[in-house]
């Protein structure tokens, strides 16, 4: 899978920020968008390697939504404080685009994803894709732009798990299509989510979480 560089764009845009604004962005933020950014930075780097390239823009969505204040719906969280945003607006053409139709054949009507197949059999994971389908649908029809959004989380967050928790061969030819859709859709998606806190370091964000005592 191969895309433009976002990185370099965005780093520049924050550093020159960040220096005008420094009270603006206090510790917490800065690290939150230095973790999103160098997820960024790795999926690009790797942008060969379709697994590894995949997994790094997911952590990369994660970098930015994940919070300490809250132990569920982090996704919410994030998705109201986009609300009225040019960046959420610019989300929502991306899914409509032809690239998030494919999106819809490789990822939303995807019966493999749905774990209730493998748990309970085929025609409960025929049906959990069916009602996932149509609700997506309706939200495309609606231009539902936060509704879009988190179907979209929540689905390639299921890709994720499959990789994540040994359940896909690495570099196999299984659900290629949906991996490399998959990445193509976070390749314009990620850089839209980081600059929108970038660029508005006045929201709330939620508070950072801390594995170690310095994050570098």
């Amino acid at each position: 899978m191969l895309f433009e560089s976002a990185y370099e764009p965005l780093h520049a845009r924050f550093k020159e920020e960040r220096d005008a604004y420094p009270e603006l962005y206090p510790e917490p933020l800065r690290v939150r968008i230095h973790r999103a950014l160098s997820w960024l930075r790795a999926a690009e780097k790797h942008k060969l390697d379709q697994d590894f390239c995949f997994l790094s823009l997911m952590i990369a969505t994660h970098s930015c939504y994940t919070r300490n204040d809250s132990e569920h719906l982090l996704e919410y969280k994030y998705l109201d404080e986009m609300e009225g945003l040019r960046e959420l607006k610019k989300i929502e053409y991306i899914l409509l685009s032809i690239n998030g139709q494919q999106f819809v054949k490789e990822v939303i009507a995807n019966p493999h994803l749905k774990y209730n197949k493998y748990n309970d059999g085929n025609l409960s994971g025929d049906e959990s894709t069916r009602l996932g389908f149509n609700k997506y649908i309706a939200l495309m029809k609606k231009r539902d732009s936060k509704g879009l959004f988190r179907e979209m989380l929540i689905h390639l967050n299921m890709v994720r798990n499959a990789i994540a928790h040994g359940n896909r061969t690495y570099n196999s030819l299984l659900n290629r299509n949906t991996l490399s859709v998959g990445t193509a859709i976070l390749a314009e998606v990620v850089p839209m989510m980081i600059q929108a806190i970038i660029l508005n370091p006045e929201k709330d964000w939620g508070e950072t979480p801390w594995w170690n005592e310095k994050d570098a």
